[in-house]
């Protein structure tokens, strides 16, 4: 199943309350970016179906996540994400986006991203998304100069698999 970028985003959020660790936008940019490529690599289907994340000069970003927290700079973000709902009854109401309560899957997949990325700090995990290789690094490469550029799930998809992969052959080596 699919959410917006901002459900994974308030999920995210929820993960680091319950953990007492506070998150920055940048830091949360990240790491939306990083379940959605672990989810693409080992789900085979996008996280974030509302929209691409895009090459921009300091990393992948989905958008809606950058424009409803920027107001905190470097700062720790005090409250979740809120998308404005259009309903049958032709009313419109503001609702905070979340991810299913039942889709046990998909929160066990985003804990395990949490768990493994929550002690980076955001430059660390800016540095992770800008290595020459990423996803973002080859984008930038081919947008002959363009900004905010979308990245392809394909590119993505292919980074985090070999990630996996990589990881696999490291953990088969230690163990032998």
């Amino acid at each position: 199943m699919g959410y917006s970028a901002k459900a994974v985003a308030n999920f995210i959020l929820g993960l680091g309350e319950r953990d007492g660790i506070s998150l920055s936008p940048m830091s949360l940019l990240k790491l939306v970016y990083i379940a959605h490529g672990w989810h693409l690599a080992l789900r085979m289907t996008p996280l974030v179906t509302d929209e691409h994340p895009e090459a921009w000069d300091y990393g992948p970003v989905f958008p809606s996540v950058y424009y409803e927290f920027r107001k905190y700079g470097s700062g720790a973000i005090k409250c979740p994400a809120l998308e404005l709902m259009h309903y049958d009854d032709g009313e419109w109401r503001e609702e905070v986006p979340s991810v299913a309560q039942n889709d046990l899957v998909t929160q066990d997949l985003i804990e395990k991203v949490w768990k493994e990325y929550n002690h980076f700090t955001a430059f660390q995990l800016s540095d992770l998304t800008h290595q020459p290789g990423t996803p973002w690094y080859q984008t930038r490469l081919t947008a002959a100069g363009y900004r905010n550029t979308p990245i392809t799930s394909d590119l993505i998809k292919d980074h985090f698999r070999e990630l996996a992969w990589k990881n696999r052959e490291h953990r088969t080596r230690q163990v032998a």
